[in-house]
Protein backbone atom coordinates (compact mmCIF):
# COMPACT_ATOMS: atom_id res chain seq x y z
CA UNK A 1 0.00 0.00 0.00
CA UNK A 2 2.90 2.61 0.90
CA UNK A 3 4.61 1.56 -2.69
CA UNK A 4 0.64 2.48 -4.22
CA UNK A 5 0.73 5.85 -2.30
CA UNK A 6 4.25 6.54 -3.87
CA UNK A 7 3.47 6.18 -7.07
CA UNK A 8 0.77 8.46 -6.68
CA UNK A 9 2.44 10.81 -5.64
CA UNK A 10 5.32 10.60 -8.10
CA UNK A 11 2.32 10.47 -10.92
CA UNK A 12 0.75 13.62 -9.49
CA UNK A 13 4.15 15.59 -9.56
CA UNK A 14 5.02 15.00 -13.26
CA UNK A 15 2.00 15.34 -14.02
CA UNK A 16 2.05 18.90 -12.18
CA UNK A 17 5.17 19.57 -13.92
CA UNK A 18 4.33 19.00 -17.29
CA UNK A 19 1.02 20.49 -17.25
CA UNK A 20 2.05 23.56 -18.85
CA UNK A 21 3.46 21.86 -21.93
CA UNK A 22 2.85 23.22 -25.16
CA UNK A 23 2.00 19.83 -27.47
CA UNK A 24 2.17 21.31 -31.30
CA UNK A 25 -0.62 20.23 -33.94
CA UNK A 26 2.34 19.72 -36.40
CA UNK A 27 3.86 16.85 -34.70
CA UNK A 28 4.13 13.72 -37.09
CA UNK A 29 5.61 10.82 -37.63
CA UNK A 30 6.07 9.06 -41.10
CA UNK A 31 7.31 5.72 -41.29
CA UNK A 32 7.51 4.32 -45.16
CA UNK A 33 9.00 0.77 -46.25
CA UNK A 34 11.77 1.36 -48.64
CA UNK A 35 12.82 -1.30 -51.38
CA UNK A 36 15.88 -0.49 -53.58
CA UNK A 37 16.16 -2.38 -57.17
CA UNK A 38 19.01 -4.81 -57.03
CA UNK A 39 21.38 -3.37 -59.49
CA UNK A 40 24.45 -5.06 -60.50
CA UNK A 41 28.28 -3.10 -60.28
CA UNK A 42 30.14 -2.63 -62.78
CA UNK A 43 32.40 -5.71 -63.78
CA UNK A 44 31.04 -7.99 -60.44
CA UNK A 45 27.85 -9.48 -61.75
CA UNK A 46 27.46 -11.67 -58.37
CA UNK A 47 27.24 -8.14 -56.26
CA UNK A 48 24.11 -6.23 -55.82
CA UNK A 49 23.51 -3.12 -54.71
CA UNK A 50 19.51 -3.49 -53.45
CA UNK A 51 18.80 -3.10 -49.93
CA UNK A 52 15.10 -3.36 -48.02
CA UNK A 53 14.54 -1.11 -45.11
CA UNK A 54 12.45 0.88 -43.07
CA UNK A 55 12.10 4.74 -43.48
CA UNK A 56 11.41 7.05 -40.86
CA UNK A 57 10.88 10.54 -40.72
CA UNK A 58 9.99 13.32 -37.23
CA UNK A 59 8.37 16.47 -38.23
CA UNK A 60 8.29 18.87 -35.94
Amino acid sequence: MGAWYILQILDASVDAHLYNWEVNENLNVDIQPVISPNIPLQNIPTMNTGYTGIKVRFKF
